[in-house]
């Protein structure tokens, strides 16, 4: 191969390259902002913020979206216990994950929203907190 044809085999493929990363997938909406406010939530106590939350009247637990949402950490037993109850869903969580870095995040989302729902449910409901098991 010329060095002229492997130059010009050079360009057109960084061209191609560009151009497919330029165009995002039309079926993955964009995630920067998701990924901003998962990552700026990931960074703090979800104990504190429960205490925050519980303290300002807030009693909204942590809904983390999937195919379905979840209530990482809240037993079937624990949600009829409580009743209705609001849910606050987590940024960043869904079955839509278009970067690897969403994938990654995904985990330690329902870390945070499970260590966040057990510290909501023994300062709002202790009286529920005999249903849910360590486990969950």
């Amino acid at each position: 191969m010329s060095r002229s044809a492997f130059a010009w085999g050079l360009a057109l493929s960084t061209v191609v390259l560009v151009q497919a990363q330029a165009d995002p997938d039309p079926d993955c909406p964009p995630q920067r902002e998701e990924t901003a406010a998962l990552n700026a939530l990931l960074k703090q106590s979800p104990e504190a913020l429960a205490l925050e939350a519980a303290r300002a009247g807030r009693i909204e637990f942590m809904l983390v979206l999937g195919y379905t949402g979840t209530l990482p950490g809240l037993s079937p037993a624990t949600l009829e216990c409580l009743g209705p109850f609001l849910t606050r869903v987590v940024p960043g969580t869904s079955d839509v994950v278009c970067t690897e870095e969403m994938a990654e995040l995904q985990q330690p989302a329902r870390d945070f929203a499970k260590r966040y729902n057990h510290r909501l449910l023994a300062l709002t409901a202790p009286a529920c907190e005999r249903y849910n098991s360590a486990d969950r």
